[in-house]
């Protein structure tokens, strides 16, 4: 008789005490996985991936008048320097996933560092003013796609690191800091590209919509952070998402009829903040209960479904 045999009748002609007795001694043999401290500088330096790849994704839209001129395009061709991260993203992201779980993380990561340096570069290259105007746009272009395909890379890698090198307890705050570091990514551009071009918008509406984005972005940065801690103690990951993407559905409801009225900032500033903190903090916890739920699959192959589905 084998030892699954013999373990089976062995507790089959046991009472129920020592049943129970036996399977708590199970648990307490399990292996304890070692974590390190370092860990955390490799959070970081995704954080700075997600945060900097963000960045280039919108440091034209903000300007997009102004990048026109200078490079002398169309604002449509302007346009398509954020587009191409969408259109990149839907082509790439099932093997981007199958670089994730099957070539693992680290050597996804060092590509994704390189392909973003390399199109910063070329953008950088692009906006020199000693490149002939024709060549300006092609190059610009250019380096733009190279960080589209670094994208995938590190957008989807924050529940591949947080399995891999986070404890149970601190896998949604890990999840949380990696993928909002993409949020404040978009602040941050949205918020230099006009002061590196000294650029004053003078229309109303334009300069109120940049304050609800900055203030939906700043609001869902702090939702995360409270959520991230309080679901890495409670671990009620379904609870939470099924009541962040209520309140998100009804923010989303209200906005869409104060928006039509006049002279209400107040009021669509603050459901532009509802909206914020439970809309955008509820995303790493989504992505986290996907890997629960879809385990044994691969944590990028999950993350990657529901980053391309939306």
């Amino acid at each position: 008789m084998d030892d699954g045999s013999a373990e089976t009748q062995a507790l089959i002609g046991s009472s129920r005490k020592d049943v129970r007795s036996h399977l708590n001694g199970r648990r307490n043999t399990a292996t304890e996985f070692k974590v390190y401290k370092r860990r955390w500088f490799i959070l970081f330096v995704l954080c700075l991936l997600n945060g900097s790849n963000a960045m280039a994704w919108l440091t034209f839209a903000p300007v997009a008048d102004q990048t026109a001129q200078y490079l002398q395009v169309s604002l449509n061709l302007v346009n398509w320097l954020s587009l191409v991260y969408v259109v990149v993203a839907i082509f790439v992201s099932l093997i981007t996933t199958w670089v994730l779980d099957t070539l693992g993380l680290r050597f996804s990561l060092i590509l994704g560092s390189w392909l973003n340096m390399l199109g910063a570069i070329l953008r950088v290259i692009g906006m020199l003013s000693s490149i002939p105007e024709r060549a300006m746009f092609p190059i610009v272009m250019g380096g733009q796609t190279l960080c589209a395909f670094a994208q995938p890379l590190v957008i989807f890698a924050p529940t591949k690191l947080a399995a891999l090198w986070f404890p149970d307890h601190q896998r949604a705050t890990a999840n949380m800091l990696a993928s909002m570091a993409n949020t404040v990514g978009l602040l941050l551009a949205n918020i230099f590209s006009p002061m590196i071009l000294k650029y004053t918008n003078t229309l109303f509406m334009l300069d109120f919509a940049g304050v609800c984005g900055a203030v939906a972005i700043v609001f869902g940065v702090l939702g995360a952070f409270l959520l991230g801690l309080y679901v890495d103690k409670c671990k009620k990951f379904t609870e939470v998402t099924k009541i962040n993407m209520s309140l998100t559905s009804l923010g989303a409801s209200v906005f869409a009829v104060v928006s039509q009225l006049s002279d209400q900032k107040f009021v669509i500033g603050a459901v532009c903040a509802w909206f914020g903190f439970f809309g955008y903090s509820v995303y790493p916890i989504a992505m986290e209960l996907g890997v629960e739920c879809s385990y044994p699959v691969g944590e990028a192959t999950s993350s990657g479904l529901i980053f391309v589905s939306g």
